[in-house]
């Protein structure tokens, strides 16, 4: 038995293991934005539920998958689901065992495989309607517009999919056909077809604009790991798929002119960085020891990372169980999944006001204290590995 071939095989199963092991029960921010919009999607509309804060801008598939899994209680496998899909999609391209445990063993991929957000799908997605256009099959079109409704950067697809179809046509319309639902969706709900993605752009705050054009070459490192330099050899090395790679990556860099810039919106480029990687093992064959050892470092730390983030985001779940009437939470969208209050989010200093005098209790983080509570006490803290969340109630 090839012990390359082994090692391979037992970096897929423990990275898959350490995913099953190191289930994360509290919620981020947009993990719980897409599951409440996943429940009014099950109410007859496209917003949170208890809430007025408005989040319908966001792409809207990935809430209509949470929605189909939970109505069947499967919406605690959608991380597997997805983690299935773009480990299919590299095999499709690369039909060895070497580039899904590279695919795996980045830390990044292991950490966002472990939560209900749009990466892993995406990149499943987007890579799928890159392969079927090389096979010269129209579906691409269809999957190149699932990518725009998971995340709407995945716009571009359409440009390496039209450069490879052979029915560029029929292609493109089966393209727009899938926007056009989108675009429906924003006119019934804001009675503007576009209106959605203003809204959206209305949403990022100053915090988030200030991105270098450098940021994603400087943090490339957190992406890759130590397998950087073999992604960077793979780029010139001959391969029959050469010439797709790097127009499917040049086209993703477009991504890249959005203004709000994090790491994790890499994850994208995954699959193909796995892909190069595994060309330049294959051109220079005395790499491949090499190779193994290096994808098993990062494993480890990938697999570290992803028990690390396991107790992450409790305080703020627990804080939102513990309460039972109207409450002003800095993290909303948390508190709109696991409480059945009434979420007040006020965005400025009246509205704060404004929204205490209906507010029974106050939830938020210690490190961002400065409004004002005069008519509150603090009852109860809660702390998870990153955050200390503090529960305020009305003084009667």
């Amino acid at each position: 038995m090839n012990w390359k071939i082994v090692s391979f095989t037992l970096m897929i199963l423990v990275g898959i293991s350490s995913i099953i092991i190191a289930t994360n029960h509290g919620l981020w921010w947009d993990e719980a934005v897409y599951l409440g919009l996943s429940k009014g999607l099950e109410n007859g509309y496209y917003r949170l539920l208890h809430s007025p804060i408005d989040e319908s801008f966001r792409a809207p598939l990935l809430p209509a998958i949470l929605l189909e899994l939970r109505l069947f209680g499967l919406d605690s496998l959608f991380k597997f689901i997805s983690l299935f899909l773009v480990m299919g999609s590299i095999f499709l391209v690369k039909r060895r065992l070497e580039a899904l445990a590279i695919l795996l063993s980045f830390p990044l991929f292991l950490l966002y495989s472990n939560r209900m957000l749009t990466e892993t799908l995406f990149a499943a997605v987007f890579i799928l309607s890159i392969y079927l256009a090389t096979k010269k099959m129209s579906a691409a079109g269809f999957f190149a517009g699932c990518s725009f409704l998971i995340r709407y950067p995945g716009i571009v697809s359409i440009i390496p999919v039209l450069y490879f179809a052979r029915e560029k046509t029929k292609t493109a319309l089966i393209f727009a056909g899938v926007i056009v639902l989108r675009l429906l969706m924003s006119l019934t709900t804001y009675g503007d077809i576009f209106a959605f993605l203003r809204a959206q752009a209305s949403k990022v705050g100053p915090e988030f604009l200030s991105g270098p054009s450098s940021f994603y070459f400087v943090h490339s490192i957190e992406l890759v790991g130590t397998l950087l330099p073999f992604a960077i050899i793979g780029l010139f090395v001959r391969d029959k798929m050469k010439t797709r790679i790097w127009t499917t990556l040049i086209v993703l860099a477009f991504s890249f002119l959005i203004i709000r810039k994090e790491v994790r919106y890499l994850i994208s480029f995954l699959p193909l960085l796995a892909v190069l990687v595994f060309n330049a093992v294959k051109e220079f064959e005395w790499l491949r020891s090499v190779l193994i050892i290096l994808t098993a470092l990062n494993l480890f730390l990938g697999v570290f990372l992803v028990i690390d983030y396991s107790n992450s985001a409790l305080a703020i779940k627990d804080a939102s169980l513990y309460i039972n009437g109207t409450v002003i939470s800095e993290n909303y969208p948390v508190t709109n999944w696991f409480s059945n209050s009434d979420v007040l989010s006020p965005s400025s200093l009246d509205d704060f006001n404004k929204a205490m005098e209906k507010a029974d209790y106050i939830i938020s983080y210690d490190i961002n204290e400065s409004f004002p509570k005069d008519n509150f006490t603090l009852i109860r803290e809660f702390q998870d590995m990153d955050s200390k969340v503090r529960v305020y109630k009305k003084i009667p």
